[in-house]
């Protein structure tokens, strides 16, 4: 599937308040950055074990999808590819899954679980926060209802947008192991003290 730009959309594009679902068939290998952009009626999404590899912001602003099953076979997730999924409450990866861009989930207000498949080689999930093993890095928290959270004492790096839109979020003890906090790690944690 071809890549679109915020200035040049999907031919689709025109229809987004009326496409309610969308199954990317088996054959297809990618789906194109920008490719549902803005889709805000999409209550379903079905992506084929065809499917390597998901663009950036490929659903960004998809306002009704209300959870995400990313397939096996997926290999790479791009930048902001479900950013501003604000009814979506559980996101799944697959252990093929090995490299996830900046911010995929930023503005997803009501996430409350992120599941890794255990078998996956690079990332895990622990208590609903994402971790790139690899890295050592926090990728993306998920904690919708949580008030107080500890980071781990294997981590080095909090990554850019972790903790974004975490409104119920009131502290987070920070180990020393920490060397960096990127940028916009705690943007939208109206509640944090």
């Amino acid at each position: 599937m071809s890549s679109f730009s915020s200035s040049s959309p999907a031919p689709w594009y025109l229809n987004r308040s009326s496409i309610v679902s969308v199954d990317i068939r088996d054959g297809v290998t990618s789906i194109g950055s920008y490719a549902f952009q803005f889709l805000n009626a999409l209550t379903n999404v079905g992506i084929a074990a065809s499917v390597r590899w998901i663009g950036n912001s490929a659903f960004r602003d998809c306002s009704l999808l209300p959870s995400v099953a990313v397939p096996d076979g997926v290999i790479v997730l791009g930048a902001g590819a479900f950013s501003y999924c604000s009814s979506s409450t559980s996101i799944s990866f697959p252990s093929s899954l090995t490299s996830i861009g900046s911010s995929p989930f930023t503005g997803c207000y009501r996430l409350e679980s992120l599941e890794v498949h255990p078998s996956n080689p690079r990332y895990e999930s622990r208590d609903d926060v994402l971790f790139d093993k690899e890295k050592h890095s926090l990728v993306r928290c998920a904690l919708a209802k949580a008030g107080n959270y500890s980071l781990p004492s294997d981590i080095s790096s909090i990554g850019f947008s972790s903790f974004s839109g975490c409104r119920n979020l009131i502290s987070v003890f920070i180990p020393d192991t920490v060397t960096s906090i990127e940028g916009g790690a705690f943007d939208g944690c109206f509640g944090l003290k």
